[in-house]
């Protein structure tokens, strides 16, 4: 009987290492150029519609004003590396190409939504 004993402690002791853990959904950032725009406004309508149709939460920031690069960048040198992946509509497509190669090389995704920006 004691044998019996260890040996379903010892089953359930191994099969609880083999209960599928707990997938861990991606983080995702969306980084928009302004609130006060109702066009971006509008495209972060579109982003949560679809992250809400794919059960992916999405965190959205963005500056009160369009030309506020310096949040972004500070966004993207500090902040970003807690996310798994950027939507981004760059304020100043220059100044981000200098901070993307870090995230790259840290393995961050990034959806640039702009067009016309060779990066």
């Amino acid at each position: 009987m004691k044998f019996f004993s260890i040996f379903i402690g010892l089953l359930v002791f191994v099969c609880a290492g083999c209960q599928p853990k707990e997938v861990r959904k991606p983080r995702v950032a969306a980084l928009l150029k302004s609130s006060a725009n109702p066009f971006f406004a509008m495209m972060w309508g579109g982003i949560k519609k679809q992250a809400d149709e794919s059960g992916i939460a999405v965190d959205r920031f963005w500056p009160s004003s369009e030309s506020d690069f310096q949040f972004q960048s500070e966004f993207l040198k500090t902040r970003a590396f807690d996310y798994d992946a950027i939507i981004l509509a760059p304020s100043d497509p220059d100044g981000i190409r200098a901070v993307l190669p870090r995230l790259r090389k840290a393995g961050k995704k990034i959806v640039v939504v702009e067009e016309g920006i060779p990066l």
